[in-house]
């Protein structure tokens, strides 16, 4: 786990001793992280050891202590109190040499201690030393003023000042581009074709005119356009039936006679009532059948191949509801007979016959009267 606090720093506040009361050492300080923010309300484990002669000299003794910053970052200990871990504080020779003390701490409460620092007793364990000894000496003279102590704990942070007036506010910014347009969305299955309307009344055929009188048969002119079939003539009384000709050879196809004028459209039907509003699905189409696979509950699928549309009745089901293909209407009413083509000409001549077999020999007549 990565340490939240790469560096404590330890501000020393003050060391006291009081002979009436104990022969500990008070000890104060200040947790801040290595940005100076105070760290407060927060475990700590500290690890204090007695180093004699110098900063680099031999711990005599080492001791541990787990305590809380109170609000403003601030911890209070006393040395000698702790859970000693080597040598025996009592003993101390506090006269026999210079003593200094080293601090480290886990800002996590444990024991995995930083070096923070070393500082060099001075009055305090000496006071121990004469209240312990055996033959006190004289009193010495009165010690030059000793510096000024480091700054204390930084107060409780002030109330927040009122706010300030609303800045003017900036101009709006440019205008973005335009994004990309999206894709088209699938189009829709086109709609069921309506009904065929009713087919328009036949107009009335025009009266057929006189007959004109025969001219000269003059030469073949060109084949002139073939003229508007005249209205069929009531048809006569059937006569007799003829005896059966030779079929003659079949005319060439006459020419189709010009289609009739188109009747007058039906009126428009009125407009049925507008159904409800369908159930909002989703279509899917294709050429053959649909598989298990494709689809959710509720969609519909188009066979485009054969008019067939399904609807999936459930995750594994599709029904097939019908075909979107009307049915066949009914055939029309056979077209009027073209007129009766020309004569076609005369077939070749057929082939000579093979020539018939010799008659047999008459018999001979009697001799004549010499």
């Amino acid at each position: 786990m990565k340490r939240i606090l790469t560096t404590l720093l330890i501000t020393v506040m003050g060391w006291s001793y009081t002979m009436a009361q104990s022969s500990f050492i008070s000890y104060q300080g200040v947790v801040r992280n290595n940005a100076g923010a105070i760290q407060a309300n927060q475990s700590v484990g500290l690890q204090i050891s007695i180093l004699e002669g110098s900063a680099s000299g031999a711990p005599v003794y080492t001791e541990r202590h787990t305590t809380t910053t109170n609000s403003i970052g601030l911890f209070n200990i006393k040395i000698g109190s702790g859970n000693s871990v080597f040598g025996t504080y009592n003993t101390i020779s506090w006269g026999s040499s210079s003593f200094f003390v080293k601090v480290e701490a886990d800002p996590t409460g444990g024991t995995a201690y930083q070096q923070m620092g070393f500082t060099e007793f001075l009055s305090v364990p000496y006071a121990l030393f004469a209240l312990n000894s055996a033959n006190p000496g004289n009193q010495g003279a009165t010690g030059p003023t000793g510096a000024n102590g480091l700054d204390g704990a930084t107060g409780p942070q002030g109330p927040t000042g009122a706010n300030g007036a609303d800045g003017i506010n900036g101009t709006d910014g440019a205008t973005g581009a335009t994004g990309a347009t999206g894709a088209n969305g699938i189009d829709g299955i086109n709609g069921i074709d309506g009904a065929t309307g009713a087919t328009g009344q036949q107009g009335i055929p025009g009266p057929t005119g006189a007959n004109g009188l025969d001219g000269a048969t003059g030469t073949a002119g060109a084949t002139g356009a073939a003229g508007l079939t005249g209205a069929t003539g009531p048809t006569g009384v059937t006569g007799a039936t003829g005896q059966s000709g030779i079929a003659g050879a079949t005319g060439a196809t006459g020419l189709t006679g010009t289609a009739g004028a188109t009747g007058t459209t039906g009126a428009t039907g009125a407009t049925g009532a507008t159904g409800a509003n369908g159930i909002a699905e989703t279509w899917l189409t294709g050429a053959a059948a649909p598989t298990v696979g494709q689809g959710n509950l509720n969609d519909w699928y188009l066979r485009s191949s054969n008019g067939d549309y399904f609807e999936k009745t459930s995750s594994t089901t599709w029904t097939n509801r019908g075909n979107l293909k009307g049915a066949t209407g009914a055939t029309g009413a056979n077209g009027l007979p073209g007129a009766v083509g020309a004569t076609g000409a005369a077939g070749t001549t057929g082939a000579t016959g093979a020539t018939g077999l010799t008659g047999t020999g008459g018999a001979t007549g009697a001799t004549g009267i010499a």
